[in-house]
């Protein structure tokens, strides 16, 4: 026999100093309750946690599962009036919703958006985005 399972058996069948083998198998029986009462609270706030974390997680996804369509329109539409009326950089705009250039800019367009290029010395060229007045 395992030797926790003999420290219990004998904890169990040990006779308190009066002879009276009841009273602590009632006391050791009491000891278990408080023991599983203890684990089920800490079961239950795990329980609990996961939960909490599953639901952030469930509406984190659904957030990012909602048309990026929608997500720009909502974006800008929460911005201010001259927010609004400025011109974006296409890097900008894939900082913010976390999408490559090629998704983003299809969307814009059907927006309404209209691109323009600023043309660098020399460089490579900046996309921007702006809302139609």
């Amino acid at each position: 026999m395992a030797e926790h399972r003999k420290k219990r058996f004998q904890t169990r069948n040990e006779v308190n100093v009066n002879g009276d083998h009841h009273q602590t198998e009632l006391n050791y029986d009491m000891r278990r309750r408080e023991m599983l009462n203890h684990e089920m609270s800490y079961l239950t706030a795990y329980r609990e946690r996961l939960l909490k974390n599953c639901e952030a997680a469930q509406k984190k996804k659904a957030e990012k599962e909602k048309p990026l369509r929608e997500r720009i329109a909502e974006w800008h539409n929460n911005q201010s009036l001259a927010d609004r009326q400025r011109t974006y950089t296409m890097n900008e705009l894939v900082q913010q919703f976390r999408r490559p250039p090629s998704v983003i800019g299809p969307v814009l367009h059907d927006l309404g958006w209209q691109r323009t290029r600023v043309w660098g010395k020399g460089g490579p060229y900046r996309r921007s985005w702006k809302v139609p007045a």
